[in-house]
């Protein structure tokens, strides 16, 4: 299977893979300002180093490094880390892989333990064996007499030399056995070909055959450009037009997005992904200057691949043609794009064409101007439940407000529902006003009884769900509760001064943190206080629990401190969060004392009396508390 990164939630854990120590002396020998300086271009600003983040769109440099504190934070899309974040964020490695990239850029021994060491061996093999086929189907491409065929297919597809070596596009050989013949002079034996996909076993008697034979041959790399396995295009009549290497150790349809290795920095740089369903689209695309696209594996769009995408860029435009089982992946994703917090955009393509051959008879103007008047995905969802019902329609039917209920209730956020609920009153009732009203009541009354049940139709709610992804790029201020700021004003003073943070650790224990991501944050300062004088701010973020305390962490580190660090200050923070919790518990007592009093069951001495009337004396002597 893959080894995507996994950037959203938890990140490295002592345990079998890697000791801790040697997690510790990759981090120490690779000064991270000297490593991101070879993705970014950095200049001294005070003590620290400033650049154009890597990780959304900007003109102004808000991507921020310290050397002195070995970590990275942006404040413009609030990520942050170590350098093994920015490693695993910019290149899309798993923690593992961007450890032993760090190793060997400082010649490094690089040593797992156990069963992982067999697997990275086993997949290291796969790798090898892979790009030396690439090699070779790229030869015989260009020198193979029996590749006369697919060269001029390129030629018709007015593929050019220039991009068919960028893509290092090749041909497997007509052939039973020419594969594995040389598989066999380079010392590879068929079981390893097997593993890799490349070579079949017969299903009568013995014997193993070549998998891809007298194919156009498309390598399909990972983000760090290793060919982990192979698409061919049948030339003949095939009943199977395109084939895959099977699933293996390293390739997993599923996961993979072609050729975001070659565009993942177009991506970044424009914040925006364009999203095609084959391996020519993408390549047309390319060669016509459009760098920024890449295509599915596949016709699904997993959790995996939508997170990887949400590395990149926050906007995924999709060219698909409309009928296609892709753009019907496209919309099956809507969930999982929202809980990558991704826009979707949907170009309306013209009848019968792709873009491969859109942009090579329109040219690439066209196409772009397409993708900068796409349409957001929930516009393109009820364009399409719509589309058999005129404006002006004699009246509603409960058949056209069932078609867009579904697609009304995905939305998180209820004031772009209610737009979209009148958009389409008045496109049904336009220009009766009575009946638009009439038609946005009866949308909005089956919306709301479709959001109370359950189970709501067409999947489920994130939000009903309890699912929430954190966000990569905040999508605008948004108000901070009082007591999260008194839990970020304490982290900042921990960070900034060791007596701080004792004192907050003997005062404030860990389950009375409110907020999830400070909670986690003050976990990873609690561990590394010891008998430090200094807090080490960069292992402290190397090992927070997760990317959102890490995010908190590096930022917190990079600001001045929030507030005077007395024990005074520090005492009130402490007092406002457990407040806050004092204020919750009220509110439970308050609405169970009403319920006791209702039924009449509630006396003077029973102790939820005695614990609302303390919890009463406490708010009336006028505790701040912010909420």
């Amino acid at each position: 299977m893959s080894m995507a990164a996994n950037t959203t939630g938890s990140t490295w854990l002592p345990g079998p893979l890697m000791a801790a120590d040697q997690k510790e002396e990759i981090r120490q020998r690779n000064d991270i300002v000297e490593v991101i300086s070879d993705y970014v271009a950095l200049k001294r600003a005070g003590s620290e180093f400033q650049g154009l983040c890597p990780f959304h769109k900007e003109k102004t440099p808000s991507f921020t490094v310290s050397r002195e504190k070995q970590v990275f934070h942006c404040f413009g899309c609030n990520v942050g880390g170590d350098v093994f974040d920015f490693i695993m964020r910019h290149d899309a490695l798993d923690f593992v892989q961007a450890a032993r990239k760090l190793a060997e850029r400082v010649n490094l021994r690089f040593e797992v333990s156990g069963d992982h060491a067999a697997r990275r061996s086993e997949r290291e093999r796969i790798l090898e064996i892979n790009a030396m086929v690439s090699r070779w189907y790229h030869e015989a491409l260009g020198q193979a007499p029996e590749a006369a065929g697919a060269r001029a297919y390129l030629a018709r597809r007015g593929i050019d030399d220039a991009t068919a070596e960028r893509f290092q596009l090749g041909y497997s050989l007509d052939s039973w056995d020419a594969l594995l013949n040389r598989l066999r002079r380079a010392r590879v034996t068929p079981e390893e070909g097997v593993k890799a996909g490349l070579v079949s076993r017969r299903r009568e008697g013995t014997g193993h055959f070549d998998w891809f034979r007298g194919r156009l041959m498309f390598p399909i790399w990972d983000v760090s450009g290793n060919v982990v396995g192979f698409g061919g295009r049948a030339l003949k009549d095939e009943s199977a037009k395109y084939v895959n290497t099977a699933e293996t150790p390293v390739f997993s349809k599923g996961d993979l997005l072609y050729a975001l290795n070659l565009a993942a920095r177009d991506i970044s740089a424009q914040g925006e992904v364009i999203l095609v369903e084959g391996y020519m689209d993408t390549i047309a695309l390319h060669q016509h200057g459009i760098t920024n696209a890449v295509a599915t594996m596949g016709t699904a769009v997993t959790p995996r691949s939508g997170s990887t995408l949400a590395r990149y860029a926050k906007t995924i435009v999709a060219a698909f043609d409309g009928d296609s089982a892709g753009m019907a992946a496209v919309v099956r994703g809507a969930t999982i794009f929202q809980e990558q917090e991704i826009k979707v955009r949907i170009v309306e393509m013209p009848a019968g064409k792709d873009p491969d051959d859109w942009v090579r008879e329109a040219g690439p103007e066209a196409f772009q101007q397409a993708v900068r008047d796409a349409v957001s995905l929930i516009d393109y969802r009820l364009n399409r439940a719509v589309r058999e019902q005129p404006a002006g329609s004699a009246k509603i039917t409960a058949e056209m407000v069932r078609q867009v209920v579904p697609i009304l209730c995905d939305l998180r956020s209820e004031i772009e529902r209610e737009e979209q609920i009148g958009r389409l009153a008045v496109r049904w009732c336009h220009p009766d006003l009575g009946r638009v009203q009439q038609a946005e009541a009866a949308i909005r009354h089956e919306v709301r009884q479709a959001l109370r049940r359950p189970t709501r139709p067409q999947g489920r709610s994130p939000q009903a769900s309890g699912q929430q992804a954190p966000p990569l790029r905040p999508q605008g201020p948004r108000p901070v509760p009082g007591y999260v700021r008194a839990e970020h004003e304490l982290l900042s003073a921990m960070l900034h001064e060791t007596k701080a943070a004792r004192y907050v650790k003997e005062h404030l224990a860990l389950d009375e943190w409110a907020d999830d991501t400070c909670r986690a944050a003050a976990a990873a300062l609690f561990a590394h206080l010891g008998g430090l004088v200094q807090t080490d701010v960069g292992k402290v973020v190397a090992d927070a629990e997760n990317t959102e305390a890490k995010a908190l962490l590096s930022r917190l580190a990079l600001e001045p401190p929030a507030m005077a660090t007395t024990e005074t200050r520090l005492a009130e923070r402490i007092e406002l969060i457990r407040d806050r919790a004092r204020r919750k518990r009220w509110e439970e007592v308050r609405a169970e004392v009403n319920t006791r009093l209702a039924a009449g069951t509630l006396s003077g001495e029973d102790p939820l009396h005695q614990e609302y009337q303390e919890l009463a004396r406490h708010f009336r002597q006028g505790v701040k508390y912010s909420e």
